[in-house]
This record gives C-alpha cells, structure tokens and sequence, in this order.
C-alpha cells in the first residue's frame, strides 16, 4: 500500500496553495489516501543562546520531516520515499565542495538512511535526472509543478543551480555526471570507514546520555578514524543542544585531537560542550543543557533485557555455559556467578536492577580481596566526571543493594567466575550508539 503526504509551509501564498491542491488532486486520480499539512515557518529567527542562527529553508526542512514522520505514523508506513535526482545530488556535491567539507560530506544525499524515530528514508530517483523524471511524468498526463523559489540567487542552491550551466559550458559538459560519480566514490569510501570507525568507537569510548568517555589509546589510531570517533563524540554530546549538526565544525574536532595528544587542558565547544583531557583520556559532556540527571531504577530480566533510557544503554542477561571470561576492569560484558549468590541452596537468586548511583554506594572491586570502596571513588579515580558519576548505569541486588557491577568500569569480587560456580550470568551493556 501507498500513500502521500504534503506540507504547505505557509511561505509562498497563492502558489503554495496551488501546491498543496496540485498533490490532493493528484493523489486522489490515483486512489492514494493524502495526508496535507499547514506549517508555519517565520522568514527569519535569530538564534536562541548557544545555538546557530537559521534561515528560513533549515527551519522548512525540520518542520517537513516532523510532519511527514507523523504522517507516516498515521499511514502505519515504515518506509518513506523523497523523489531528489542525480541534478540534487550533483548541487549538494557542489556546495559541499565550495564549503569545505570532509570526505564523508562528499558522498552527498544518501540513497537510505533511518531517522531517530525509526522510519526508514528511501530516494530512489537519485540515478535519474530531473529532466528524465519530468519526461517520464508528461509522458502519463502529469504535469511538474515548479517551486519558483528554488531558482532564487538569495539562497545558496539557487546560485550552486545557476552555475551548474555555466561549468558545463566552460569546463565540462559531463560536470553533474562527475560530481555523482564523486558522490558514488566517497561515499562507498565513507562506508567503509564509517564500519572501521564504529569497531573503534566500541572499543574505545564509553558513552552515557550526557557524556563520552575516550580512552588515551584512540592517539594512536589513524587520523582518518580517530577523527570520526571524536566527531561522534562530540555530536553525541551536542544532541538536545545545537540545533542541527552545523554548529559541529571540523575547527572543533580539532580541537578535540589536540586535547586528546596533549592529555591535559579543556575547552567549551558548541552548544555548551565541555571537553576535559587528562592521562586517562577525553570527556566530552555537555552539563550546562542538560542539567542535574534524574535518578532511575530499572528492573533487570532474566533472561532477557531492558534499555536504560536516561543512561543510553540497553542491559542484557543470559545464561551462559560458554568458558569464563578473563576478568576485565573496563569491559561492557561480565559474567557473574548467578547461581550461588545470596540464595539458599535450591532456592532462586536475587532480583537484579539496573540503576544510577545512591549516596553510600560501595564496591569491592575484583581483586582487592573484598575490601570496599564508595563507587563515587572508583568513578573519580577512573577519570570520570561528575556529570558522568551522576548518570552512569550500576547493577545491583534488588532486595539488598549490593553493587555488582559498574557498567564499564569496576565488577564486585563476590561475583567472580570459579569452579563450581553453578548457574553463570553474562551480562552486556550496550550504548545506543
């Protein structure tokens, strides 16, 4: 099944109008239930505190993808389509170009990708150009309707799509053509180094909700990737904060790579990022949007898992007859002696939750032959910052309290693997991103 949406942005009167009546037409000659929304965009808004200032087309853009996300839920769709050509791709090329952007950047409009919310965004006129889709629909009675305003000076694809004609005629007749094979090449560059950068980002970063913990072994990884893992970082921290990902610039991740090789020193970076290096590595946190993080409890299943939404984590349990696990300060994954903790002989072991830290909180870290400390301690002495004490995930025995594990960084000695151990529990943290 298919259906269509549209979204009058309230910005070009008479016209937008003609629009929005031209796809409520159109739909209806082909039997599509048509969802049309009126938006209202101001034609300029000055920047809130912290934030870019943004044109009217970057606030249209956001306002349409919020609406046709609703729409879609509406449809019960999970898969969207946008009809941008090869002519869209070969100006975002372009003016990427002109504005200096990364490699990655140079891959252009996407031929897929899944928003936050889910829904999967598909283009698949991208190998067609405009002209051969316009064709296509005069050919079956369609007539395009045109949006005079793409083809004003005023605003930067405009000039980009009239300089197009003129580099076909001065140096190369084929220049959208080269500028989607750039898009096609760097882009199945980017995938790949997108892949080696995430494997990295895994084994290096320790991310909650508000905060990224890197650690000093990323300096010695190669730029190309080690650049991607601090710009996550950094992007990461920026959510809820920036309002797009233009407040990121290439100046900041710089910055970032010099903190991280120096191992001292900080800095205030967009949206309120806070960068912090010492020689246990990087944080990047953003404190001042989000402010004091609420306490949270969750109850873990098991088997099964829970996703610890305020920490940015999902928690998993199974049991796990597979060959114990070298114990390992700063790993997501443990195993814990499950089956011979606190229960009587045949009866059930305890509940476990998942939860943020409580004043009083101790530990006794493996290998320190029971002795405890308060979990704030083995926070701060790993470097952690405060924002990062305050919202970092612990596991923990539902009726006493006791802390077995602090996610990613310190496991209780009570729960150690030996023989005779009885029923193993692995468990696994994995971030959101």
């Amino acid at each position: 099944p298919v259906a269509a949406a549209h979204l009058h942005h309230g910005m070009r009167g008479a016209d937008a109008d003609a629009d929005a009546a031209f796809a409520a037409g159109l739909s209806a000659r082909f039997s599509l239930p048509c969802q049309v929304g009126l938006g209202t965009v101001p034609r300029e808004r000055a920047a809130a505190a912290g934030a870019e200032r943004r044109s009217p087309q970057d606030a249209a853009r956001e306002a349409r993808y919020r609406f046709l996300e609703a729409a879609a839920r509406d449809f019960g769709a999970d898969t969207m389509a946008t009809a941008h050509t090869a002519d869209d791709q070969a100006e975002t090329v372009l003016l990427r170009v002109l504005r200096g952007a990364a490699p990655d950047g140079l891959g252009g409009i996407p031929a897929a990708r899944v928003l936050g919310s889910g829904l999967r965004v598909v283009r698949p006129l991208l190998g067609q150009t405009r002209g051969a889709v316009e064709a296509f629909c005069r050919d079956r009675g369609v007539i395009p309707r045109r949006d005079p305003s793409n083809e004003k000076a005023d605003y930067a694809r405009g000039r980009v799509r009239a300089l197009l004609p003129r580099l076909e005629q001065e140096f190369n007749p084929r220049v959208r053509f080269a500028l989607r094979r750039l898009a096609d090449a760097a882009g199945t560059d980017a995938d790949l180094l997108r892949g080696m950068a995430h494997a990295l980002w895994r084994r290096v970063a320790t991310p909650a909700a508000r905060w990224v913990r890197l650690d000093p072994v990323l300096r010695d990884e190669h730029p190309a990737l080690r650049r991607r893992v601090l710009l996550r970082a950094l992007l990461r921290a920026a959510g809820g904060t920036a309002r797009s990902e233009a407040a990121v610039t290439g100046e900041h991740v710089e910055i970032l790579d010099l903190l991280l090789h120096t191992g001292r020193g900080a800095a205030d970076l967009a949206g309120g990022v806070r960068a912090e290096s010492d020689a246990r590595g990087l944080t990047v946190s953003s404190p001042v949007a989000w402010g004091p993080p609420a306490p949270f409890c969750y109850a873990v299943p098991v088997p099964g898992q829970v996703w610890v939404r305020p920490a940015a984590f999902t928690v998993r349990a199974a049991w796990d007859g597979a060959r114990p696990l070298p114990p390992a300060r700063r790993s997501r994954t443990v195993q814990i002696a499950y089956g011979t903790i606190g229960s009587e002989p045949g009866g059930a072991p305890p509940p476990l939750v998942v939860r943020s830290a409580r004043a009083g909180d101790r530990i006794a870290p493996l290998g320190m032959g029971g002795r405890t400390r308060p979990v704030t301690r083995v926070m701060a002495d790993a470097g952690w910052p405060e924002t990062a004490r305050a919202s970092a995930p612990l596991v923990a025995r539902a009726d006493t309290g006791e802390v077995w594990w602090v996610v990613g960084l310190a496991q209780a000695e009570a729960t150690r693997v030996t023989p005779g151990a009885g029923a193993v529990l692995r468990l696994t943290a994995e971030p959101d991103c």
